[in-house]
C-alpha cells in the first residue's frame, strides 16, 4: 500500500497532466483543485489530498483537506473521505491517521455519518455536537426521496413522477388561493458581494459559532464554487468522481434584512437543482420570523423547488411551526473540533451552522 500526500501545485499538474482522466477514480475534480488554490488560508507546502494505492496502482481511497486558521492556528477542515469497496483492510483508518498527522492533529470535521462519529469518539481526537436540523417539503418528489432510500423502487420512479405530477397540480392550485406571508415591514435587499459594512454585522454574531468565517472567506466562496453546470461537465469525471460535480441549476446569495432601515440580519441562501438551503444566519431574534416568512413566499413562488433545509436552531423552530409543509422531517448534522484544536485556539462554544467545512461550496 502506498500513501501519497499532495500539495495544491502538485494536484494542478496532475489534473493537467495525461494521467487524470485515465485514472479508473478520479479523487478530485478540477473545479475544487482551482478553488482550493485560491483558499485564502493555503499555504504552499499545505496537504490538501492524500491518496492510497494499492499493489496494482489502484486508487484504493483518498482523504481530502480544506485550509482554515481558526483564532490564528493553522488547521484544516475534512473534505471527502472515500475507500473503494473490497479495499485492503486497514485503508480507511490509514487514510484518517495521515490527514491528522498531516495537519497537527488541528482538524475539523462536518457532515460526517454516524460511523465517523463513533470512530472518533473511540479514538477520543474529538469533541462532536449533533446539530438536528429541519427540512420540509413544499411540493411531491416521491421519485426522488424513495428510490433513493430503497434501491429496489427503482424500477417504479416513472410511476412515481406521474404520482409527483398529479399531486403537485393540486398543491399549485392550492397555492393559487393563498396570500404571500407578511413580512411585517421588513425589506430584503440581495447582495453581490459582501462588503465592510456586511464584515462589522456578521462579526457581532461570531462569537456564537465555533469556526466562524470571514467575509474574505464568503467572497472566496461565492468566486469559486465546486459544482458546474451538467452542460459543462465532463462526462469521464462525471463518472469515476464521486462527489460533487455537475448540477442542472446552483445559485448561491447574501440577502440583507432590514427593519425601518436597521440592519437586523444576513444570511446566505442556495438553491441546488429543487432544494432550497439556508447555509448561514447571521440575525437577531426578531428577525427570524420574516427570514421564515421569506423561505415560505419563495417555496410558494418558485415551483421549481420542492423543499428547504437549515441547521439553525431559531429558523429550524420557526419553520417547523408553518403549516404550508406537507411533509417535514428533523435531521441530524454531525460536526466536530479536535481536542488539540479546541485547546490551541481558545474554543469556548461548541456550534456550527450548515455551510460550515466544504458544504457551502455544493
Amino acid at each position: 500500500m502506498e500513501i501519497k500526500n499532495y500539495t495544491i501545485t502538485e494536484l494542478e499538474e496532475w489534473i493537467e497532466g495525461d494521467q487524470y482522466l485515465r485514472s479508473d477514480v478520479m479523487p478530485i475534480s478540477p473545479v475544487r483543485v482551482y478553488s482550493q488554490k485560491k483558499n485564502p488560508h493555503l499555504h504552499a507546502d499545505d496537504v490538501v489530498l492524500t491518496v492510497a494505492r494499492d499493489e496494482n496502482n489502484a486508487i484504493a481511497g483518498y482523504i481530502g483537506a480544506l485550509p482554515f486558521t481558526l483564532n490564528g492556528e493553522k488547521c484544516a477542515w475534512n473534505s471527502c473521505w472515500w475507500v473503494r469497496k473490497g479495499a485492503p483492510a486497514g485503508v480507511s483508518m490509514k487514510l484518517l491517521f495521515t490527514f491528522i498527522q498531516n495537519w497537527d492533529r488541528k482538524v475539523l470535521f462536518s457532515e460526517m455519518t454516524p460511523h465517523t462519529v463513533e470512530i472518533i469518539e473511540k479514538l477520543r481526537l474529538c469533541n462532536h455536537k449533533t446539530t438536528i436540523g429541519f427540512r420540509g417539503y413544499s411540493r411531491f418528489v416521491l421519485s426522488e426521496v424513495l428510490p433513493r432510500k430503497k434501491k429496489y423502487l427503482q424500477h417504479i420512479k416513472l410511476l412515481f413522477k406521474a404520482i409527483d405530477f398529479t399531486a403537485n397540480v393540486f398543491v399549485q392550485l392550492l397555492n393559487a388561493f393563498k396570500s404571500d406571508e407578511d413580512l411585517r415591514g421588513y425589506t430584503f435587499n440581495t447582495v453581490d458581494k459582501l462588503d465592510k459594512t456586511d464584515a462589522g454585522f456578521i462579526k457581532l454574531f461570531n462569537d456564537k459559532w465555533t469556526a466562524p468565517r470571514t467575509v474574505e472567506d464568503f467572497n472566496w466562496i461565492a468566486a469559486n464554487q465546486w459544482v458546474i453546470p451538467v452542460k459543462e461537465a465532463h462526462p469521464e469525471i462525471m463518472k469515476r468522481y464521486y462527489f460533487s460535480y455537475a448540477v442542472e441549476r446552483f445559485e448561491q446569495k447574501w440577502i440583507r434584512v432590514f427593519n425601518k432601515k436597521k440592519q437586523v440580519g444576513i444570511f446566505n441562501a442556495s438553491i441546488r437543482d429543487n432544494h432550497l438551503k439556508i447555509q448561514y444566519v447571521y440575525a437577531s431574534d426578531e428577525a427570524i420570523g420574516s427570514i421564515g416568512n421569506w423561505v415560505a413566499n419563495l417555496l410558494r413562488q418558485d415551483k421549481t423547488l420542492c423543499c428547504v433545509t437549515t441547521f439553525h436552531e431559531a429558523l429550524s423552530a420557526y419553520l417547523s411551526k408553518k403549516n404550508q409543509f406537507i411533509f417535514s422531517t428533523d435531521l441530524p448534522k454531525y460536526s466536530a473540533i479536535s481536542n488539540e484544536l479546541a485547546s490551541d485556539s481558545d474554543v469556548s462554544v461548541l456550534a456550527f451552522q450548515m455551510g460550515d467545512g466544504d458544504v457551502i461550496f455544493t
